[in-house]
């Protein structure tokens, strides 16, 4: 175990940033196409590329393997068995806001069920006249990667100097997510309604690239507070 956590320790970033790719790239396919009974599997795979990816940058760096294994887990657990309606609640709730703030009619269901509550926010497409949108779940809220990108700042080694500021790239993971994530739901129902594009054009494709640039704008903040750190 302890030449396994050596080897990934000097692997350079390129590697983590491209093996996390990979696992996030085969988790939003499918999570895409694949039938909703094996979900379960996309989420564990973005949610292993968020861990690796995070990795090139020395504030997430865990270099125990164990601990690796800890962080995905305990990520994945709550997101496959817990349904954090109440947030997904708000997130509707401020969507359908700006929505209304923007004129673009919108239909907004709660269907309670059994551990929690199915929240969608349809549009109507123009051109086509469909009804697109969908559910908003814990994917969609971003907790399948602010989980391990906190437990991986909790459970980060300690021993590099100058540690990093950890409050402060937490904060800015967090907004990262939250806010980033707000406008993407915002943009992808938007979009559809009030200019002619298909919705799975900002959907799938657009959701895709503007994670990677989340994790890619995590990563540099988390770095340059620990340049920042070192300088002082």
């Amino acid at each position: 175990m302890r030449r396994v956590s050596q080897a990934y320790e000097y692997s350079p970033a390129i590697i983590h940033l491209f093996a996390g790719f990979s696992f996030i790239t085969l988790g939003g396919i499918g999570y895409a196409i694949l039938p909703a009974f094996l979900s379960p599997l996309s989420i564990l795979s973005i949610i292993i590329g968020t861990t690796i990816f995070l990795q090139s940058s020395r504030a997430f760096q865990v270099t125990q393997i164990r601990r690796l294994i800890i962080v995905v887990t305990l990520s994945a657990m709550p997101i496959i068995f817990i349904d954090f309606w109440p947030l997904q609640h708000i997130i509707a709730q401020m969507v359908s806001t700006a929505l209304l703030s923007l004129n673009v009619p919108y239909w907004l269901s709660f269907n309670p069920h059994f551990g929690g509550a199915q929240i969608s926010v349809i549009v109507q497409e123009l051109g086509t006249g469909r009804l697109v949108g969908g559910e908003i779940d814990n994917a969609c809220a971003g907790l399948i990667v602010l989980f391990p990108s906190l437990l991986l700042l909790l459970l980060a080694d300690k021993s590099p100097q100058p540690r990093p500021d950890r409050f402060n790239i937490g904060l800015t993971t967090m907004l990262v997510i939250g806010v980033g994530n707000f406008l993407r739901i915002l943009f992808e129902l938007w979009a559809p309604a009030s200019i002619v594009v298909p919705f799975e054009v900002v959907h799938y494709p657009l959701a895709f690239i503007l994670g990677i640039f989340g994790l890619i704008f995590i990563v540099y903040v988390g770095n340059q507070l620990v340049i920042i750190k070192k300088s002082e």
